[in-house]
């Protein structure tokens, strides 16, 4: 296959800001604050490409919870959305490597909004966030797909990522974003 110059992408989160209490004030009806997971697409230009890709890109998405049955948590989807700019790194030695090291490194705007109680809550607060992580080569598994891939869509390449992600708020006089969780999805590229 051909080196690829453009990539695609999404992210789930499955668990994400899991240690936040976002409850201005704190606990409300000894209710814990539910669980938030996050679905994040993201494009990029492939710049360098000699020892490694280099890239840099833009993702965004949004965070949320399942439905609950707490009195105060109701409809809380979508509570926040994420916006910014990434530089990511992989470290590839020879064509069709089967596994991938990355780092990701991006700034994230985030807009949150949502009511508890008689409270209404939003605003904007700002990221910093690092990846890191591994991908698989999925068309190193089934060369025959990854040709088809290539032929019918323009695909050359298609990864499985999972990553160890790190966030770290810059400013917050309420709550805390900061994040420590794992991430997962796929990377097309072409």
């Amino acid at each position: 296959t051909t080196v690829p110059d453009w990539a695609a992408g999404f992210t789930v989160v499955p668990s994400a800001f899991k240690k936040s209490d976002m409850r201005v004030g704190g606990s409300i009806a000894n209710e814990a604050m539910p669980a938030l997971y996050g679905l994040l697409l993201n494009g990029d230009r492939i710049l360098f490409k000699y020892f490694g890709y280099f890239s840099l890109g833009l993702e965004g998405g949004a965070y949320g919870t399942v439905p609950t049955e707490q009195k105060f948590f109701k409809g809380l989807f979508p509570l926040m959305y994420s916006f910014g700019p990434y530089a990511q790194y992989q470290l590839i030695f020879f064509n069709r490597q089967w596994v991938v090291p990355y780092a990701r490194f991006r700034g994230e705007e985030v807009y949150y909004s949502f009511s508890y109680g008689v409270k209404d809550v939003k605003g904007f607060r700002t990221i910093m966030r690092a990846d890191l992580g591994g991908m698989i080569f999925l068309n190193a598994l089934d060369a025959g797909a990854g040709g088809d891939m290539d032929a019918n869509y323009g695909i050359k390449r298609t990864y499985l990522l999972v990553s160890y992600s790190i966030a770290q708020e810059l400013a917050g006089p309420d709550f805390s974003l900061n994040e420590y969780a794992i991430r997962a999805g796929f990377r097309f590229e072409y």
